[in-house]
């Protein structure tokens, strides 16, 4: 009964550090899609996971500068801000819509920031959950050639440049193609609370069109931390008595 009665109160002061948000609960899922042209782009349907296949709402992006609550992928509002900086001549656009009708990929891709030659561009992200993450990024969809990604980086990391590759006269995006619509960046870590990801280049047009955020892990509690509501756990077991 000791025994049983002894695991009872470890599991309540787990729980108990876990509510202190010394041992993180929740993970940080985004679905990020930029811009919606000429109002005829609407975002991706939540059942559209994309290269990730996180499915779940997604939260469109209109104007530049900051973005204040962004909805997760359940549709909550969080305390995740996001600010674009696309320097002068920058803006929210959008390029190919062909064909009749349009896909959740087209939705995606089709809409995108970018900033102008000599400008660079950037997006950062504030007050995620500190863990690890994978980092998905969506090119921009458009029959100007001048309009790619540009080499960046992604919290420091360098990614290569992606240049999309139109479709036949009349043709829907058939689907996403890795290296050309979109890529990934493994086990991105933050510490801080903030991602940001920027060019590293201002030559010709760059930008993107969407992001996934997955958080993989949340970070691990110090062990003193831990050492410390464990204690206060015991301790309020030792008062109840």
């Amino acid at each position: 009964m000791r025994l049983f009665t002894a695991h009872k109160h470890f599991a309540f002061t787990l729980l108990f550090a876990s509510g202190l948000g010394v041992i993180p609960a929740k993970a940080d899922l985004f679905n990020i899609d930029f811009g919606n042209f000429s109002g005829s782009v609407p975002a991706p349907s939540s059942s559209y996971g994309a290269a990730s296949g996180q499915t779940g709402t997604w939260h469109q992006i209109l104007a530049t500068g900051t973005t204040s609550s962004l909805k997760n992928t359940s549709g909550t509002t969080t305390s995740v801000s996001l600010n674009l900086n696309v320097g002068t001549g920058g803006s929210i656009d959008g390029g190919l819509i062909t064909g009749s009708g349009t896909t959740n990929t087209d939705e995606l891709i089709d809409s995108f920031f970018y900033a102008t030659n000599t400008h660079n561009w950037s997006v950062t992200l504030n007050n995620l959950t500190n863990g690890t993450y994978d980092v998905y990024y969506y090119g921009p969809a458009t029959t100007n050639s001048t309009v790619h990604t540009r080499a960046f980086t992604i919290n420091g990391t360098a990614v290569s440049d992606m240049v999309y590759n139109v479709p036949g006269a009349g043709a829907l995006d058939a689907g996403l193609v890795q290296g050309q619509d979109w890529n990934v960046l493994q086990n991105v870590v933050i510490t801080n609370g903030t991602l940001t990801i920027a060019s590293s280049t201002t030559s010709g047009f760059g930008g993107l069109s969407g992001l996934q955020i997955v958080q993989k892990a949340a970070a691990v509690p110090e062990p003193s931390s831990v050492l410390l509501v464990l204690g206060a756990g015991l301790a309020k077991r030792r008062l109840s008595r």
